[in-house]
């Protein structure tokens, strides 16, 4: 699904057919098209409510504080969460290297 702008708040009309299908591929690209256009009015209706709001300043509030834990017990910089073994790397290292490291 593409980005949805959330600056024009007008709600886009549900689309509906005048003739019911029988054929399960027409069916299958009716129901994406209706599908696709409430998605679009749901958040668009979250951005008019503004009920977002709340939540956003909460995360704002515990990401700081984790942010402040983070620093005070030395876990201030980030480290790689993927441990990538020696053997892995083995195909580019020289043969003489190889026998140095096992």
């Amino acid at each position: 699904m593409p980005l949805i702008s959330l600056r024009d708040h007008e709600l886009e009309e549900v689309p509906t057919w005048q003739r019911k299908t029988h054929n399960p591929k027409h069916q299958r690209k009716r129901q994406e098209k209706v599908d696709k256009v409430e998605t679009k009015n749901k958040a668009k209706q979250i951005q008019m409510d503004g009920k977002y709001q709340d939540i956003q300043n909460k995360r704002v509030q515990c990401k700081h504080g984790f942010a402040e834990a983070k620093t005070v017990h030395g876990l201030d910089r980030a480290r790689s969460r993927v441990h990538v073994p020696a053997c892995r790397n083995m195909h580019s290292v020289p043969p003489s290297f190889k026998i140095l490291r096992s």
